[in-house]
């Protein structure tokens, strides 16, 4: 539909909507490309400013965690400690010095809150007589045991019974003093405010959390006062399998850009949301400058539409003018120079077309007005056909009255070859092949009359090659050239030859003399579009060779094969696949 409405407007219109269109793509193409990638940029920023604060935070916990891991180690490898497990009933002095090596863990740290050793089974200190299995299942018991000695962090665990007050389990192993065989476990329990003092640490923006889950998901400290569990959840089963990683996650019809890093010594995650509003709030700057400059752009672009328009229809318009006052048969035209040197080439071009019109034209006028002449003339000059062949046939029988056979033969094919010439053929111009050999046949009994014994002729024709069908007066020409221009000088015996058979897709048809032959100059003129007329040896082989280009098209052809002193042979490939040459 837009392209029918241009189709019938001005160049003044194509001009302003083409520009239009331009303007608005690339503004539009531009302003999008770089709103995504400014886009793009300050997401980036924000997620790597969200990464270097998790970072930093996890790096202080971590520390600490190390502390208390190094803390443990001491203890579990503490040989009082080792003795009393190694041993049968303890004694009270040896549960004091047991006593004693777990109170210096609670002095050193001040975030181990209480600790626990036990035996395989039941507890060494605080003599509460609980044992480990009841404390922790097979399968955390089984993580403990392939946990190389390190300390294994369990999850919450309210050891003092209230809600309000969980703390974070960990156990490590306690191997022999003699040997590696595990002989009982350290349970230390950590104060939460460990990990709050991190996460409240953290200055957040309005709507923005942060939160750390354990290996399994449990929430271990959140910003959220009361934080939803079933919402937190689904935040930790949105994280990848990655250790670390940034993505946006819709949520409510909402969408938060959600930064998340793994704590590599416990395997917790600490997870950074931050409402996507606030990436995108300073693009909105960006998009309404866009805008903007879109806007003035369309703006200038239009008016220099409309002023470029007009410099360019304003020719434009005076030479459709001029163009249609030439189709109403005023040839004149004056040129008016412009600055588009574009319109001054074309307004040059069209008034030497004009010029060159009216001179064709006069050429034309002249030209049949020369016809005309001419063909008044031929009326006048032309000859009954029948009183010429009745006078010929009268001087042969004067001739046969006076025993002049020889000569009556002569004007016998005189006769022939005239009423062969002026007759009649098809309506494409074409004779059988057969027709042709016979007036070449003809033309040659009267050369030979002229040269006597110097002129031998031999012809071989395949029936099959009789019965095409080629353009009149075809052969002679070829005929009469060997004749003329190569034997005629020859001293010696003069030799033509005519060949006629078929060659896979062609008929062949070859005319060859032993004369004085030709250069490969003289051969290459003759192919060319106005052979050299002095000669007198090419106008007719390249009568032939067009006759036979308009007639079969590409696929006939002439060859001419020459050498001087050694004879020309001539050969004419007249396609078989075609209706014309099989009489169709």
């Amino acid at each position: 539909m837009f392209r029918s409405f241009l189709q019938s407007r001005s160049i003044q219109t194509h001009i302003f909507w083409g520009m239009l269109a331009v303007i608005l793509f690339i503004v539009g193409t531009t302003g999008a490309f770089s709103y995504i990638q400014v886009q793009k940029i300050i997401q980036k920023t924000t997620s790597r400013y969200a990464n270097e604060t998790i970072r930093q935070a996890l790096g202080r916990l971590e520390s600490s965690l190390n502390e208390i891991e190094r803390l443990t180690q001491v203890v579990s490898r503490d040989t009082r400690i080792q003795r009393a497990l190694e041993g049968g009933s303890p004694s009270n002095e040896v549960l004091a010095q047991v006593r004693e090596a777990v109170t210096n863990l609670n002095l050193q740290s001040p975030y181990v809150q209480y600790a626990e050793v036990y035996h395989q089974q039941n507890i060494l200190y605080p003599f509460l007589g609980q044992s480990i299995d009841k404390l922790l299942t097979e399968q955390q018991l089984g993580e403990v045991d392939r946990n190389n000695g390190k300390l294994t962090w369990i999850g919450y665990q309210d050891v003092f019974q209230s809600s309000d007050l969980p703390s974070i389990m960990a156990v490590t192993p306690i191997e022999g003093s003699y040997d590696t065989k595990r002989i009982g476990y350290l349970v230390v329990y950590i104060s939460p405010a460990l990990i709050n003092i991190m996460v409240k640490d953290f200055q957040l923006s309005q709507g923005s959390t942060i939160d750390l889950f354990d290996q399994k998901g449990q929430v271990l400290s959140s910003s959220d006062n009361e934080p939803d569990e079933a919402k937190k959840l689904e935040i930790y089963q949105s994280l990848s399998g990655s250790k670390n990683g940034s993505f946006i996650r819709k949520v409510d019809g909402g969408s938060f850009l959600l930064n998340y890093q793994t704590l590599s010594l416990t395997n917790w995650k600490l997870v950074y949301q931050i409402p996507y509003s606030e990436v995108v709030d300073p693009l909105l700057n960006i998009r309404r400058n866009f805008i903007i400059a879109g806007i003035g752009g369309v703006i200038m672009t239009l008016l220099l539409s409309i002023l470029l328009a007009k410099t360019i229809s304003g020719p434009v318009i005076n030479l459709v003018m001029e163009m249609r006052e030439a189709r109403r048969g005023k040839m004149s035209f004056s040129p008016v120079r412009t600055s588009n040197l574009e319109m001054n080439e074309l307004s040059r071009n069209y008034q030497k077309m004009v010029n060159e019109l009216n001179e064709w034209i006069e050429k034309v006028y002249q030209a049949q007005l020369l016809k005309n002449q001419a063909e008044k003339k031929a009326l006048q000059a032309q000859i009954n056909p029948h009183f010429l062949y009745n006078t010929l046939d009268t001087i042969r029988w004067l001739l046969i009255l006076k025993d002049e056979d020889e000569i009556s033969n002569l004007i016998v094919d005189l006769s022939k070859i005239l009423r062969y010439t002026i007759g009649k053929d098809d309506h494409n111009g074409l004779v059988p092949l057969m027709d042709e050999i016979e007036q070449v046949t003809r033309y040659l009994s009267i050369q030979k009359t002229r040269f006597s014994d110097k002129l031998t002729i031999s012809c071989h024709v395949e029936d099959e090659v009789r019965q095409i069908r080629i353009p009149k007066l075809l052969l002679q020409p070829v005929v009469e050239n060997a004749v003329l221009h190569g034997i005629e000088g020859l001293e010696d015996q003069g030799v033509l030859q005519i060949r006629g058979y078929k060659d896979k897709n062609y008929y062949r048809l070859e005319i060859e003399d032993n004369g004085t032959g030709m250069s490969r100059e003289q051969v290459d003129t003759i192919f060319k579009p106005n052979p050299d007329s002095e000669t007198g040896t090419g106008i007719g082989l390249r009568n032939v060779y067009d006759r036979i280009k308009l007639v079969f098209g590409p696929s006939g052809d002439m060859r001419i094969e020459s050498e001087p002193g050694r004879g020309t042979k001539v050969t004419l490939y007249i396609p078989e696949e075609t209706s014309i040459t099989k009489g169709a």
